[in-house]
């Protein structure tokens, strides 16, 4: 097999992820088992479910590429903004987590992989963390 045969069929079985990609596990929201949004994300409230002042979303796969946004959008009466990665692959976010609900906090557990180191926040107080200790907070 020549060289170049090889790099091809090497990138074939593992192709570069050249977007980004969330897809919702379906947990808190069954009719979004699957759905699977790409490139500049925006994360709906419908998408997930309200509870009083909560807002809760859950995913199998999170991924956000350098120069790419995730936006979280919702009601204006909504204070925490929590969301999950239940998915048993690393979640690489590398571009930025936005919440478009005011003064809203965002937690952020990561279960059972962490986060790459070059997220960028944009929301009050944000706590992405695994289940025993916390990776990144800003407030």
């Amino acid at each position: 097999m020549k060289k170049s045969t090889l790099i091809i069929l090497i990138y074939l079985m593992f192709p570069a992820n050249v977007f980004s990609e969330v897809i919702f596990d379906g947990t808190i929201h069954p009719s979004t088992q699957g759905m699977t949004l790409q490139g500049d994300i925006e994360v709906k409230a419908d998408q997930g479910k309200i509870s009083a002042h909560n807002l809760y979303h859950s995913f199998s796969r999170f991924n956000i590429n350098e120069n790419e946004t995730a936006t979280f959008t919702g009601p204006e009466h909504i204070e925490n903004i929590i969301s999950r990665v239940t998915g048993m692959e690393q979640s690489i976010i590398d571009g930025a987590l936005v919440s478009e609900i005011p003064d809203a906090n965002f937690y952020f557990p990561l279960i059972p992989k962490s986060i790459d180191a070059n997220v960028q926040i944009e929301i009050a107080l944000s706590i992405l963390s695994k289940p025993t200790q916390v990776v990144y907070s800003v407030s």
